[in-house]
């Protein structure tokens, strides 16, 4: 019996860069050896369109190996000369006259119909062209295929700053672990095995809407018991007809209605119709139906007590509270209903639209204070298996919270608290204040932070590992709301690089004197005002004077458009890495705003060769929708990698709130830390529970810096992980070079993130450098750092080379630790 034929396809660019064709070889061989490992190549098959670059470029490979290909080709290529050996296959003609594109088009639904495994040479950027690469992967992951696709990120020569746009997809993140380094790495492979889920879909399409009907009050209340007494009448009269002739039909019409209150109900004769049986049945569940709607509008409000105590016994594990409303907490317990979670939502206000949908998915709402101990005891908070606190305002969360450890005495082990909190000054107040068991089951998170920081994982704002000639990555923000200035302070806080390499961060919006002074007053160490010599110095060589402008929004297309508005000029450079975030409140104004300057961006990318890279706030509560723009947006800019964030459909789900790969490495370095400098006895869950909120919050920055690092010096030592030491084979003095700057950056990082928590160095205080020796003595020897500390003073707010050497160790053994913190996150 023959074997089933697995089909491998290849999709990619045309204008591969020669001097890039010896490493794409090694790498596609690479994969189609491990692709056919152990197995026998005579059951394997490429299928290839034959186009120039990739396509050819993969076959002429498969030929090396011994997998047999055959050649794609529509009516326009039909007749090309193929290798000998080659295969060939012709997609048939539907219209004579059609377009290039719409044989393109053809190709690739054909390979991706066939094809188990589909090779990607691709530079990560959706263009918008119809058949090309990029469309080939869109439709990959919007179709109902089966395969796995095998993305090798490469450069094109119109594009030599390629990214993984497929990376999000590819990491396990609800494993705690990742596949691999989470950043774009030029000839690394992303991998994304797509289900096939048309048949589920198709399920789920038919049956939801059919399950809600069933389910809804009017049918179980009105519906049903009409179809029950329809169904009694009709079988009843026939069924009397049969088993007795010469009965008229009134009279077994009216013997059929006595079946419902049961007077006909009893038979003497043995041969009773089949279909008088079932009206007696029908009758009795009419009866019985009739009875459960009077009871049911009897209890009245008791009814959704009973359904709580029906959910909270029967259903510990799927019972979930949630406290607040809005559109956060909507878009939670909406994904918790839609995997079956028992939800009871609280609420101050009845906001009648947010009650509605909450009522339609199936959760009970109910009105109250969310900090009241009484009520939160009526709905069985003890019994719930998590418990998400999502309220608008960051002092109710905190205020309920307190409240829950007050009252929890019984609460299991395994209930999980979710605190959403903005504000870092309460999220240290409300860790400070609750018992340690409370801490052990408490979570707190903030969509902005999350969204931020998970952005500028994937998609970097520091590439100078693609442009080493780079002199500073340039993040520009279109929008200063919550999202904005989230993504300002994590580049303020990781925009320390080893070198002279620097940041600058570009405001625009609206009000911008006034947006300043506000975030000036927030963050006071960017203000220009003179301030004391030693912080005076520490800050220059932290962020130069310009590394924050703020400007105003410009209002009339044409100054927007203005190649020497302040958004263009000096941005769009060969010497930049350019971010740029659209984040304006509304959302819709962010997709326009960014429609009419893409067109512009484009033509700037290509003439000056920047590496540019744009994101749109965009939250429509459609994923389709958002695709949809995304796309439109691509095809305005083909040359400039254009991606939508920030969804809730996304940042506001349950798996994503659970999420603690974000904490994967900040664990990591909590523990690591521990190990050098603490009690080594302690397990790394031990030492995560016990850190305080501030010190996670430091460890999670440490973290999003470690992979600055990496990509700082990735072009120079090529640092390839070995699957067991993580180890770079390199020379000790390159080693000790490498690990002497990053020790530097890490120091860096340090005091940036203690200056915008307000801490200022100790040296600036009067009188402390006339008798140092007596302050650092305090400070280490005498307990003074903690009681410093508390004042916002630290001894070691100066300069790397100024710091003891004990100090410098420190930072110094974080940086040999990391081969070891990134084996135990990342899977070989």
């Amino acid at each position: 019996m023959a074997k089933a034929t697995t089909y491998i396809a290849v999709t990619g660019h045309r204008d591969l860069r020669p001097e890039d064709l010896p490493e794409i070889k090694v790498k596609v061989k690479e994969k189609l050896i491990q692709i056919t490992r152990d197995k026998d190549l005579g059951t394997f098959r490429l299928l290839s369109g034959m186009a120039e670059g990739a396509d050819q470029l993969v076959v002429e490979i498969a030929r090396e190996i011994g997998i047999p290909s055959t050649a794609v080709l529509t009516a326009q290529n039909q007749t090309m000369e193929l290798p000998k050996g080659l295969d060939r296959h012709i997609l048939p003609v539907h219209n004579p006259s059609e377009n290039e594109e719409n044989y393109f088009e053809a190709l690739g639904n054909h390979l991706l119909a066939e094809a188990r495994h589909i090779l990607v040479l691709w530079d990560g950027v959706y263009n918008g062209k119809r058949g090309g690469t990029s469309a080939v992967v869109k439709w990959a992951l919007e179709g109902d295929y089966k395969l796995n696709l095998h993305h090798l990120v490469v450069p094109r020569s119109i594009n030599p700053y390629p990214l993984a746009s497929l990376l999000p997809k590819s990491l396990a993140f609800t494993q705690e672990k990742f596949h691999r380094i989470p950043f774009t790495v030029h000839f690394s492979w992303v991998e994304v095995a797509l289900p096939l889920v048309k048949k589920e879909q198709f399920f789920k399409k038919i049956w939801n809407p059919i399950g809600r009907k069933l389910g809804s009050q009017v049918f179980l209340s009105f519906v049903l018991p009409m179809l029950l007494v329809l169904s009694t009448l009709a079988l009843g009269t026939f069924g009397f007809l049969q088993i007795l002739p010469n009965l008229d039909f009134h009279n077994a019409l009216f013997m059929a209605v006595n079946l419902i209150t049961f007077n006909n109900s009893v038979i003497e004769n043995s041969a009773v119709p089949i279909a008088l049986n079932l009206a007696r049945y029908m009758g009795l569940l009419t009866a019985l139906s009739a009875f459960t709607i009077a009871l049911y509008f009897a209890l009245g409000q008791e009814r959704r007590r009973l359904k709580l105590i029906f959910w909270q016994r029967f259903y510990p594990h799927q019972y979930i509270v949630v406290l607040g409303a809005g559109e956060k907490s909507l878009t939670l317990v909406k994904d918790l209903c839609s995997c079956r979670k028992k939800v009871v939502v609280v609420s101050p206000e009845e906001n009648q639209p947010f009650t509605s949908e909450i009522q339609g998915t199936g959760a009970i709402w109910v009105k109250g204070s969310t900090n009241a101990a009484s009520l939160l005891k009526k709905i069985y908070h003890q019994k719930a298996d998590e418990i998400y606190l999502l309220d608008e305002d960051d002092t109710n969360n905190v205020r309920t919270t307190l409240e829950l450890d007050r009252i929890s005495g019984n609460i299991p082990k395994r209930q999980r608290w979710f605190v959403h909190l903005q504000d870092s000054s309460l999220k240290t107040l409300l860790y400070s204040h609750l018992e340690s068991s409370s801490r052990d089951r408490m979570h707190i998170f903030d969509i902005c932070e999350n969204t931020a920081r998970r952005l500028q994982l994937f998609f970097p704002f520091d590439r100078f590992y693609q442009s080493p000639n780079a002199e500073q990555a340039m993040v520009v923000i279109v929008g200063f709301g919550k999202l904005g200035k989230e993504i300002a302070l994590n580049a303020l806080r990781l925009g320390h690089f080893p070198g002279k390499k620097r940041l600058k961060v570009r405001v625009f919006c609206h009000n911008a004197m006034a947006a300043r002074e506000e975030f000036l007053n927030s963050y006071p160490v960017f203000n220009t005002h003179p301030k004391a010599h030693h912080l005076q110095e520490l800050i220059a060589d932290l962020w130069e004077k310009d590394s924050l402008e703020f400007y105003d929004l410009p209002q009339e297309d044409a100054a927007r458009l203005s190649g020497k508005s302040p958004l263009f000029a000096e941005i769009l450079q060969t010497k930049n890495t350019v971010s740029l975030y659209i984040c304006l409140e509304n959302d819709l104004n962010s997709g326009a705003y960014l429609s009419l300057l893409l067109p512009k961006l484009n033509r700037y990318k290509q003439q000056k060769d920047c590496n540019l890279q744009v994101f749109c706030y965009y939250k429509f509560p459609n994923k389709t929708e958002e695709k949809n723009t995304e796309y439109r947006l691509n095809q305005l800019a083909p040359e400039v990698p254009v991606r939508c964030f920030g969804n809730l459909l996304e940042e506001c789900t349950a798996s994503a709130i659970r999420d603690r790969a974000l904490d994967a490495l900040p664990r990591q370095i909590a523990y690591w830390y521990m190990q050098g400098y603490g009690d080594r006895s302690l397990e790394i869950d031990r030492v995560w529970q016990e850190s305080s909120e501030q010190e996670k919050e430091s460890n999670r920055h440490a973290a999003d810096h470690l992979w600055v690092k990496l990509r700082s010096v990735w072009r120079e030592i090529d640092w390839k992980f070995h699957p067991e030491t993580f180890e770079p084979l390199l020379d000790p003095d390159i080693v000790a070079f490498h690990e002497k700057r990053l020790s530097q950056a890490e120091h860096r990082r340090w005091c940036a993130e203690l200056l915008l928590q307000g801490f200022r160095p100790l040296q600036d205080e009067p009188g402390v450098m006339e008798a140092w020796e007596q302050w650092e003595a305090y400070w280490y020897k005498q307990g003074g750092k903690k009681i410093l500390k508390a004042e916002k003073l630290h001894l070691d707010l100066r300069p790397f080379d100024a710091l003891d050497e004990q100090e410098q160790q420190k930072d110094l053994d974080q940086i040999r630790t990391i081969p070891k913190m990134l084996q135990a996150i990342i899977r070989s």
